[in-house]
Protein backbone atom coordinates (compact mmCIF):
# COMPACT_ATOMS: atom_id res chain seq x y z
CA UNK A 1 0.00 0.00 0.00
CA UNK A 2 1.51 3.04 -0.93
CA UNK A 3 0.97 6.93 -0.87
CA UNK A 4 -1.41 7.07 -3.56
CA UNK A 5 -3.86 4.18 -1.21
CA UNK A 6 -3.59 6.51 1.47
CA UNK A 7 -4.64 9.54 -0.53
CA UNK A 8 -7.89 7.92 -2.04
CA UNK A 9 -8.60 5.89 1.21
CA UNK A 10 -8.48 9.51 3.22
CA UNK A 11 -10.99 11.34 0.25
CA UNK A 12 -12.99 8.68 0.42
CA UNK A 13 -12.99 9.18 4.05
CA UNK A 14 -13.62 12.75 4.40
CA UNK A 15 -16.53 11.89 2.24
CA UNK A 16 -18.16 9.40 4.43
CA UNK A 17 -17.77 11.87 7.46
CA UNK A 18 -18.75 14.93 4.98
CA UNK A 19 -22.15 12.68 4.84
CA UNK A 20 -22.54 11.93 8.00
CA UNK A 21 -22.09 15.40 9.40
CA UNK A 22 -24.95 16.78 6.88
CA UNK A 23 -27.08 13.79 6.27
CA UNK A 24 -29.01 12.39 3.22
CA UNK A 25 -30.98 15.14 2.42
CA UNK A 26 -28.52 17.67 2.63
CA UNK A 27 -26.19 15.36 0.00
CA UNK A 28 -28.80 14.57 -2.00
CA UNK A 29 -30.39 18.15 -2.35
CA UNK A 30 -26.48 19.58 -2.97
CA UNK A 31 -25.46 17.21 -5.36
CA UNK A 32 -28.93 17.29 -7.35
CA UNK A 33 -29.14 21.15 -6.94
CA UNK A 34 -26.16 21.19 -8.63
CA UNK A 35 -27.13 19.45 -11.91
CA UNK A 36 -30.21 21.23 -11.77
CA UNK A 37 -28.85 24.56 -11.12
CA UNK A 38 -26.53 23.82 -14.47
CA UNK A 39 -29.82 23.17 -16.62
CA UNK A 40 -32.26 26.22 -14.94
CA UNK A 41 -28.70 28.73 -15.07
CA UNK A 42 -28.07 27.67 -18.98
CA UNK A 43 -31.63 27.37 -19.75
CA UNK A 44 -33.06 31.20 -18.83
CA UNK A 45 -29.45 32.82 -18.41
CA UNK A 46 -29.78 35.15 -21.69
CA UNK A 47 -33.47 36.50 -20.07
CA UNK A 48 -31.47 37.14 -17.07
CA UNK A 49 -28.64 38.49 -18.34
CA UNK A 50 -30.87 41.07 -20.31
CA UNK A 51 -32.90 42.04 -17.67
CA UNK A 52 -29.88 42.49 -15.77
CA UNK A 53 -28.70 44.77 -18.64
CA UNK A 54 -31.69 46.80 -18.83
CA UNK A 55 -33.32 47.04 -15.44
CA UNK A 56 -30.17 47.67 -13.77
CA UNK A 57 -27.69 49.01 -16.24
CA UNK A 58 -25.18 46.47 -16.26
CA UNK A 59 -22.81 45.91 -18.71
CA UNK A 60 -22.57 43.26 -20.69
CA UNK A 61 -19.94 41.34 -19.10
CA UNK A 62 -21.45 41.62 -15.61
CA UNK A 63 -24.82 41.13 -16.92
CA UNK A 64 -23.80 37.74 -18.86
CA UNK A 65 -22.63 36.58 -15.08
CA UNK A 66 -25.00 37.16 -13.00
CA UNK A 67 -27.38 35.91 -15.77
CA UNK A 68 -25.78 32.61 -15.22
CA UNK A 69 -24.97 32.89 -11.20
CA UNK A 70 -28.07 34.28 -9.49
CA UNK A 71 -30.31 31.32 -11.35
CA UNK A 72 -27.65 28.67 -10.67
CA UNK A 73 -27.71 29.67 -6.87
CA UNK A 74 -31.24 30.25 -6.24
CA UNK A 75 -31.55 27.00 -7.52
CA UNK A 76 -29.35 25.42 -5.15
CA UNK A 77 -30.59 27.60 -1.93
CA UNK A 78 -34.51 25.83 -2.97
CA UNK A 79 -32.97 22.50 -2.92
CA UNK A 80 -31.11 23.54 0.21
CA UNK A 81 -34.07 24.55 1.75
CA UNK A 82 -35.96 21.61 1.07
CA UNK A 83 -33.46 19.17 2.36
CA UNK A 84 -33.36 21.87 5.73
CA UNK A 85 -37.69 20.67 5.68
CA UNK A 86 -37.21 16.95 5.46
CA UNK A 87 -34.03 17.20 7.73
CA UNK A 88 -36.17 18.73 10.44
CA UNK A 89 -39.02 16.18 9.80
CA UNK A 90 -36.39 13.71 10.33
CA UNK A 91 -34.99 14.45 13.54
CA UNK A 92 -38.95 15.56 14.80
CA UNK A 93 -39.49 11.93 14.23
CA UNK A 94 -36.32 10.78 15.95
CA UNK A 95 -34.80 9.39 12.72
CA UNK A 96 -31.52 11.64 12.62
CA UNK A 97 -29.48 8.84 12.86
CA UNK A 98 -31.05 7.34 9.84
CA UNK A 99 -30.09 10.43 7.99
CA UNK A 100 -26.75 10.44 9.07
CA UNK A 101 -26.35 7.01 8.57
CA UNK A 102 -28.12 7.21 4.66
CA UNK A 103 -25.95 10.31 4.07
CA UNK A 104 -21.93 9.15 4.98
CA UNK A 105 -23.52 5.90 2.43
CA UNK A 106 -24.23 8.58 -0.53
CA UNK A 107 -21.42 10.79 0.09
CA UNK A 108 -19.43 7.98 0.01
CA UNK A 109 -20.78 6.68 -3.58
CA UNK A 110 -20.70 10.07 -4.67
CA UNK A 111 -16.62 10.30 -3.63
CA UNK A 112 -16.26 6.87 -5.36
CA UNK A 113 -18.40 8.03 -8.63
CA UNK A 114 -15.90 11.81 -8.48
CA UNK A 115 -12.76 9.94 -7.79
CA UNK A 116 -13.76 7.47 -10.60
CA UNK A 117 -14.28 9.73 -13.22
CA UNK A 118 -10.93 11.87 -12.08
CA UNK A 119 -8.66 8.98 -12.34
CA UNK A 120 -10.19 7.78 -15.71
CA UNK A 121 -9.36 11.06 -17.03
CA UNK A 122 -5.78 11.16 -15.71
CA UNK A 123 -5.54 7.69 -17.57
CA UNK A 124 -6.42 9.74 -20.59
CA UNK A 125 -3.93 12.50 -20.11
CA UNK A 126 -1.27 10.41 -19.06
CA UNK A 127 -1.30 7.56 -21.78
CA UNK A 128 1.92 6.38 -20.96
CA UNK A 129 1.33 6.34 -17.33
CA UNK A 130 4.82 8.07 -16.77
CA UNK A 131 3.71 10.65 -13.99
CA UNK A 132 2.32 7.87 -11.36
CA UNK A 133 3.40 4.84 -12.61
CA UNK A 134 4.67 2.67 -10.19
CA UNK A 135 2.17 3.95 -7.73
CA UNK A 136 -0.31 3.03 -9.92
CA UNK A 137 1.38 -0.75 -9.90
CA UNK A 138 1.29 -1.03 -6.31
CA UNK A 139 -2.18 0.57 -5.76
CA UNK A 140 -4.44 -1.78 -4.21
CA UNK A 141 -7.34 0.72 -4.84
CA UNK A 142 -6.42 2.88 -7.73
CA UNK A 143 -7.92 0.31 -10.11
CA UNK A 144 -10.72 -1.14 -8.06
CA UNK A 145 -11.91 2.70 -7.68
CA UNK A 146 -11.11 3.77 -11.52
CA UNK A 147 -13.46 0.92 -12.68
CA UNK A 148 -16.48 2.40 -10.78
CA UNK A 149 -17.74 4.95 -13.71
CA UNK A 150 -17.31 2.94 -16.48
CA UNK A 151 -19.20 -0.07 -15.22
CA UNK A 152 -22.36 2.20 -14.33
CA UNK A 153 -22.04 4.27 -17.57
CA UNK A 154 -20.87 2.45 -20.60
CA UNK A 155 -20.92 5.09 -22.63
CA UNK A 156 -17.96 6.60 -20.55
CA UNK A 157 -15.62 4.09 -21.95
CA UNK A 158 -15.74 5.78 -24.76
CA UNK A 159 -13.97 8.91 -23.73
CA UNK A 160 -11.78 7.01 -21.38
CA UNK A 161 -8.79 4.38 -21.97
CA UNK A 162 -10.39 0.41 -22.10
CA UNK A 163 -9.32 -2.25 -19.91
CA UNK A 164 -6.62 -4.06 -20.90
CA UNK A 165 -8.16 -7.54 -21.90
CA UNK A 166 -10.72 -5.40 -24.47
CA UNK A 167 -9.43 -4.80 -28.08
CA UNK A 168 -10.28 -1.43 -28.95
CA UNK A 169 -12.58 -0.57 -31.75
CA UNK A 170 -11.22 1.97 -33.23
CA UNK A 171 -7.08 3.95 -33.05
CA UNK A 172 -8.50 7.44 -34.21
CA UNK A 173 -8.17 10.15 -31.39
CA UNK A 174 -10.68 13.00 -30.19
CA UNK A 175 -10.06 15.80 -31.29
Amino acid sequence: MGWLDVVLGLLLALNILSGFRQGFFEEVAGFAGLIAGLFVALAVNDQVACLMATRFGAGPAWSYILGFLLPFTATILVFLWGAKLFTHFFKTLSLGWLNRLAGAAFSFLKGLLILSIVLNLYERVDDDKSLLGAQIARSKLYQPVRRVAPGLFPAFKAITHRDEAETPVSTKTVV
